[in-house]
């Protein structure tokens, strides 16, 4: 019994840490896609603009994260 609770307990561990990656890619994506428009949309060197590229180095910081989590080293 202590041994199938064991490999349960590896399972859960393991599919949290999916888990985790997958929202770190789909938030730093989502933001990503944002930030661009947002950068598009309004005139260089406004608020707006400052907004937007915040975003976008927000969303390239949690994509990088994201995947660098997954990667074996």
């Amino acid at each position: 019994m202590a041994r199938i609770s064991g490999r349960l307990r590896r399972q859960i561990y393991s599919a949290t840490a999916v888990e985790g990656f997958v929202r770190l890619v789909v938030a730093g994506g989502i933001a990503v896609v944002v930030g661009l428009w947002v950068v598009r949309l309004a005139a260089p060197g406004s608020v707006g603009w400052m907004v937007g590229m915040g975003l976008l180095l927000v969303g390239i910081g949690a994509l990088a994260r994201g995947i660098w989590c997954e990667i074996d080293v």
